[in-house]
């Protein structure tokens, strides 16, 4: 039965393969052959030696102790709800639904 194996360079995944027995697939030295076995993983993750860190948008960056991407900017911190926007590389306010029982432009 094939698995699903990823093929890792400095920690991020470049490829998958499917591989039957992963002994007789000829790794590069530089390159670190691991069996998928969750659901995280996928092209650009990254695997720290325990477990895969997936990468949410292409310019989110890698932290200090390879735990999780963050954004490039920061996100505000205030009572709004944001979400990231990947064209913009910036943070958009979610607007909320005004209802004549919420009027404050808060979200409830």
């Amino acid at each position: 039965m094939n698995n699903i194996y990823f093929l890792i360079e400095n920690g991020y995944i470049i490829n998958c393969i499917l591989l039957d027995d992963p002994n007789q697939y000829n790794t590069p030295d530089n390159i670190l052959l691991v069996k998928k076995t969750t659901e995280k993983g996928w092209l650009g993750s990254y695997y720290n030696g325990q477990d895969f860190v997936d990468n949410p948008y292409p310019s989110w960056i890698l932290n200090e102790d390879k735990t999780e991407f963050v954004a490039p900017k920061a996100k505000p911190q205030d009572e709004y709800e944001y979400t990231w926007d990947e064209q913009s590389l910036s943070w958009i306010k979610i607007e909320p639904v005004i209802t004549s029982s919420n009027t404050s432009g808060k979200i409830a």
